[in-house]
């Protein structure tokens, strides 16, 4: 099965948020995530960059 979809904003504002410096959690709450789907999606982004996410 493959894997979910991610909204490109979503995936902007998730970054965009963890350039600035925020936590994993303050991330989570801010775009009303679970911190499991945020990191989820971070991952993937940067997999799909040739980065790992941290």
């Amino acid at each position: 099965m493959p894997a979910e979809r991610v909204p490109m904003r979503c995936v902007r504002e998730i970054l965009r948020l963890k350039v600035e410096g925020l936590s994993d959690q303050a991330i989570a709450r801010s775009t009303r995530l679970e911190r499991s789907t945020l990191s989820d999606y971070a991952g993937r982004a940067a997999s799909s960059a040739g980065e790992r996410y941290r």
